[in-house]
């Protein structure tokens, strides 16, 4: 970069301070970055990117980030970002869709139905205008959408546009690269290139552009604590035997699917050890970032 010697002075400057101070001290997402790696790679590459990453002017506004640093911010040795990092997925063609007949062979599957309510006290659902009674109710949904009648605010949430294209080619992104992020003027933030993922065979190559977009989708709960604390009053109306689960109904946009598998397995031993239906004081039956 034309101006690598004032970037190399701050990211020193970054580092002195960091070791003096023990650490990095910061209140919002903005601050952290600002103390990692400097003003003028902020200003270049983390403000812009979060700016329309979240749709927001002011990414001090966001003061929740535990989800963002990948580590540390900038470090020496091999070039890959997530060289500690695992990728699983299935080698199946057809993806996780095995899995559901096995996780389910138990269970009666209700397909292609409507809920029109749901009582979470008395654990009673209506279903197609049939109502039934449950042990215990696991909620994965937005909690305003599963709750529209508390009284309470709307959580606010970022939708995501997503362009699919078929690049003629067998190969698009370099060897080992999953995501290309795009700190510029453009409205996309990412581009994907699913094979990596999937180790699919093929001629051809599908690259998925992300665009974040207010559509009223509920794809990312906001990252800000004042939202945060109000879905903690929606999880106070839970009552006992009735939980919520996800990045949705955990209202936490740091739980990524292996989160989401690790809480069902926590939800499964505490239904195995009797424990899921005796309220614990002090705590909601909310799953917390893992």
């Amino acid at each position: 970069m034309p101006d690598s010697n004032r970037i190399l002075n701050e990211l020193n400057t970054c580092q002195e301070q960091i070791k003096a101070q023990g650490g990095i001290q910061a209140s919002n997402l903005e601050d952290y970055w600002l103390q990692s790696v400097g003003k003028t790679l902020y200003d270049k590459l983390i403000q812009p990117y979060n700016s329309k990453m979240w749709l927001v002017d002011d990414v001090s506004s966001i003061d929740t980030f535990k989800w963002s640093p990948k580590g540390v911010a900038i470090k020496d040795g091999p070039r890959a970002a997530w060289d500690e990092v695992y990728s699983g997925y299935p080698h199946s063609p057809r993806g996780y869709d095995d899995y559901f007949p096995f996780a389910t062979q138990n269970a009666n599957v209700l397909l292609s139905t409507t809920v029109d309510s749901i009582n979470l006290n008395s654990k009673l659902v209506t279903i197609d205008g049939n109502t039934k009674s449950y042990d215990c109710i696991v909620n994965t949904i937005g909690l305003d959408t599963l709750m529209p009648d508390t009284g309470l605010p709307k959580l606010p949430y970022l939708g995501r546009k997503l362009e699919l294209i078929v690049f003629p080619s067998e190969h698009v992104f370099p060897e080992n690269v999953y995501f290309l992020y795009y700190p510029g003027s453009g409205s996309f933030t990412r581009l994907v290139e699913y094979k990596k993922f999937t180790k699919h065979k093929s001629h051809t190559s599908l690259i998925g552009m992300e665009i974040p977009v207010n559509n009223g989708g509920q794809d990312y709960p906001m990252p800000f604590k004042w939202a945060q604390r109000l879905a903690s009053e929606y999880h106070n109306c839970f009552a006992s035997s009735t939980f919520s689960m996800g990045r949705a109904g955990s209202y936490l946009y740091g739980i990524d699917i292996d989160d989401c598998i690790k809480q069902s397995f926590i939800l499964r031993e505490m239904i195995v050890s009797g424990s899921w239906d005796h309220p614990v004081p002090g705590e909601q039956y909310r799953f917390p970032e893992l």
